[in-house]
């Protein structure tokens, strides 16, 4: 045992079992693969709210082209509204159609500016929403049909399913996340194994401190050994951390695969639903074709004198409703192919965007 004292030479040498040693590093490389893993996951969190940006910012731009669209369409319907008005209340003055026909001429006349009207907030709200995602000006955003890419066609026996879960940045997320809790978990399991130090010290005592003089056994040479034996198998504290690690790494692990059904369910309904709406947008284009051409062939009937003012009319407003539904089952057809170009991780590349 040495003597506490100035000295001109002290060395200490500290050294753990290769057991312990080899717990250690392995307990230092699950928390570094925790943490890891759980920037991965903070990643693709950030790659899922850009793409959230992105398909807002598209998705505003082409309600917006399909708003002024409408406008363009109404403005053009209420000069021939306002028009037909004047007609009729010149028939109903000179006694040849009755005081109703005057109130249905008025009635039409108020549908298209209300509809004007819900046009114009419509686009107003929207301008003002692309403007705060864009941050230019929203009195100057005006759009542009052609400057939106074709959507690509969608085909029903393609599995996007498979391929949106690969791709989700969601399902990534929640898979890395789990990832970090079961490392963390196994590191908490870890701490629970024994380990063993060996300690040694040397001391070299100086002599100038004339230490012989005043002790009968002195010796310049001193060292220190010893062993601590760690047995931490009553670490209660320790082990309910381990079972809270195992807790929390089981429900981040049921957590992944409920978001991995969750985006193939959804992925599967947009994709069935492409199918739905391009069907119903054929439809509705079909039934405005087959009314323009109504609208001619009684325009010929008026020239020959078989057809009445009214029968026009009717003709007419229904046009204007079936250019109405079909504008809207475009626009609802193009929502669900953006949607579903997100899901697989498509619509970056779509868009033109740099990655």
């Amino acid at each position: 045992m040495g003597i506490p004292s100035q000295s001109r030479g002290f060395s200490t040498f500290h050294s753990e079992h290769e057991l312990a040693v080899r717990a250690f590093q392995s307990r230092s490389a699950r928390i570094r693969a925790c943490r890891k893993n759980r920037l991965q996951a903070s990643t693709f969190q950030t790659k899922d709210q850009r793409e959230q940006v992105i398909q807002d910012t598209i998705l505003t731009y082409a309600e917006l082209n399909h708003w002024e669209q409408t406008l363009s369409h109404l403005e053009q319907e209420q000069g021939e509204a306002t028009k037909m008005e004047q007609t009729v209340n010149q028939r109903v003055d000179a006694g040849v159609d009755s005081p109703t026909m005057k109130t249905q001429a008025r009635l039409v006349v108020a549908r298209v500016r209300m509809r004007t009207a819900e046009a114009h907030g419509s686009i107003d709200i929207l301008r003002n929403r692309l403007a705060q995602l864009t941050g230019l000006t929203a009195d100057k955003i005006e759009t542009v049909t052609d400057s939106i890419p074709v959507l690509p066609e969608v085909k029903q026996e393609d599995d996007l399913a498979s391929k949106a879960v690969k791709q989700s940045p969601i399902v990534l997320q929640a898979e890395n996340h789990a990832l970090a809790e079961s490392f963390r978990a196994k590191g908490e399991h870890r701490s629970l194994w024994p380990s063993i130090d060996f300690a040694a010290q040397y001391a070299l005592l100086a002599q100038y401190n004339n230490y012989a003089d005043f002790y009968k056994s002195f010796q310049r040479h001193n060292a220190t050994v010893g062993v601590s034996i760690r047995f931490p198998f009553f670490n209660f504290s320790q082990q309910s951390r381990a079972q809270a690690a195992d807790a929390t790494a089981l429900h981040a692990k049921t957590d992944a695969i409920t978001a991995k059904d969750k985006v193939s369910d959804q992925t599967l309904r947009m994709q069935r639903s492409v199918q739905q709406l391009s069907a119903a947008q054929e439809v509705a284009s079909l039934e405005y074709q087959i009314s323009q051409s109504n609208v001619e062939a009684l325009q010929v009937r008026i020239d020959a004198g078989t057809a009445t003012l009214h029968d026009m009319d009717d003709a007419r407003n229904q046009s204007n409703e079936h250019y109405h539904a079909m504008q809207s089952a475009d626009f609802e057809l193009q929502r669900a192919k953006i949607g579903l170009l997100r899901a697989t991780g498509e619509l970056e590349d779509w868009v033109g965007v740099t990655k």
